[in-house]
């Protein structure tokens, strides 16, 4: 039985240094609090306090001297593991996902990654939802009945290293709802990412999208954008080709409305886009023509509806460097003349 991938916040509990001592995840002598001991900076062992399940961490304080040396209650880490605890029989676990240039990615791109570990292999719960791409020096993890506790030393991108603590229920992790169902594959292959998709007459629309025909990315692959449209009408066992895009473009913001699916900026091999396209199925193939143009090219916004408006937020300005801008833009569809 598949689970839920829950995306859990972390607590940063304070600076930490590498290389003098493993931090520590255990439960307090009384029994209903956690407790993490990392070294800071300075060389000293310091440690935060936290309810089990929900409340905030002590600011760290110096380790009691006569509790300088404390009993570990995670195991060390196996098969690729960071670290690794007892339970029901089985493993909590944790790995990383970071994103490492030039080596295959795992799923979920996140730093930490929260497992069960058993002998037919493992199954990801649980992942910090933190930025991918900061290294983990180290890691320990306890479970007390249903309740994990995971910390772990991560760079903070200046050369040093911070603790973090993530705090996880098992009870969370729920099976797949049963009313999910699988659609036809995806008609080109090994299938796309950054498509543009809504649903608009009853059918579900697809254009454009990216991918790596040839080598993955880790491999010298190049990346291949497409023109391509396709639509899966309802009760349809297959997607139809419907028509083509007036050039190749991803990573545009997508909504759906009643006046059709809406295609915002997004990017290709040539650059970013500044205009705009509605996707319109009329029963046999996918129609376009042009909305109003954004005020400057952008790739990979997001975009939302409330009511009668659509909110755009966020995305890249063209690059080189890659820089996120901090625009925010609406688009009145009761006025559309208006522009953005």
């Amino acid at each position: 039985m598949n689970a839920s991938l829950v995306p859990v916040p972390t607590v940063l509990l304070g600076p930490a240094t590498t290389g003098i001592g493993s931090p520590r995840a255990e439960l307090c002598p009384e029994g209903n609090h956690w407790r993490v001991v990392w070294t800071d900076p300075t060389g000293a062992r310091v440690q935060a306090v936290a309810p089990l399940a929900a409340g905030s961490w002590t600011p760290p304080v110096p380790v009691p001297e006569a509790e300088a040396v404390l009993v570990a209650s995670a195991e060390a880490g196996t098969d690729g593991f960071l670290a690794s605890a007892r339970h029901q029989g089985n493993h909590i676990a944790l790995r990383s996902g970071r994103r490492v240039p030039g080596v295959q990615p795992l799923f979920p791109g996140a730093g930490l990654v929260v497992c069960r570990a058993g002998a037919a292999g493992w199954t990801d719960l649980a992942f910090a939802d933190d930025p991918p791409d900061g290294e983990i020096f180290s890691a320990a993890v306890s479970v007390v009945a249903d309740d994990v506790l995971a910390v772990y030393l991560v760079s903070d991108g200046r050369g040093g290293a911070m603790c973090r603590a993530l705090r996880f229920s098992l009870a969370t992790v729920r099976p797949v709802a049963s009313h999910w169902r699988d659609l036809p594959d995806f008609p080109l292959q090994p299938g796309v990412a950054a498509v543009m998709a809504g649903v608009n007459g009853g059918a579900l629309i697809a254009a454009g999208g990216a991918n790596f025909p040839d080598l993955p990315p880790w491999e010298g692959g190049v990346k291949k954008t497409y023109d391509e449209i396709f639509a899966l009408p309802a009760g349809a066992t297959a997607w139809q080709p419907a028509g083509r895009l007036s050039e190749p473009r991803a990573y545009a913001a997508m909504v759906s409305v009643p006046e059709g699916v809406l295609a915002i900026g997004g990017e290709n091999a040539a650059g970013f886009f500044q205009d705009v396209v509605w996707l319109n199925w009329d029963g046999r193939q996918v129609t376009t023509k042009p909305g109003p143009a954004l005020p400057e090219p952008v790739a990979s916004p997001v975009a939302a509806v409330l009511g009668r408006k659509v909110y755009l937020a966020g995305g890249y300005a063209p690059g080189p460097p890659r820089v996120s801008t901090t625009s925010f833009l609406c688009l009145d569809l009761a006025n559309t003349s208006a522009g953005w």
